[in-house]
């Protein structure tokens, strides 16, 4: 029987949406587009070294793999981890940046010798 409350709720929500939609009231702000920045991991270093965003902005990091082997990528403080395969098929990495300051980009994967070294910043500035 709850299910049936639920689910009659839910129709009610739709029906108004569509409704308002209808009658001429704006509808709910769009969420704002991501900006897609481009990331290359390989011979012990990420490309760019520095990535520049605005507090709040929705990034979409799209990384991939230049020298064949296996790599991550990961900066702790925005809860961003992924492993990026070694075939170089780019890997899509969404997050909205936190607060003002400056981050470590590190590869998450063990990748040889220099995976200590292969480091990256993130520096997200203040909104204006």
């Amino acid at each position: 029987m709850k299910n049936s409350i639920w689910s009659g709720c839910a129709m009610a929500t739709a029906v108004l949406a569509v409704t308002a939609m209808a009658s001429g009231q704006a509808a709910p702000p769009a969420t704002p587009e991501a900006r897609t920045i481009e990331v290359t991991a390989g011979d012990y270093k990420f490309l760019p070294e520095v990535i520049e965003v605005a507090e709040g902005e929705r990034i979409v990091l799209k990384a991939r793999v230049t020298d064949g082997k296996k790599h991550g990528l990961a900066i702790k403080e925005m809860e961003v981890k992924a492993a990026l395969p070694k075939s170089g098929e780019p890997v899509a990495i969404e997050f909205v940046a936190g607060k003002p300051g400056t981050y470590t980009i590190a590869c998450s994967v063990y990748c040889g010798n220099g995976h200590s070294r292969m480091k990256g910043r993130l520096v997200v500035s203040a909104r204006k």
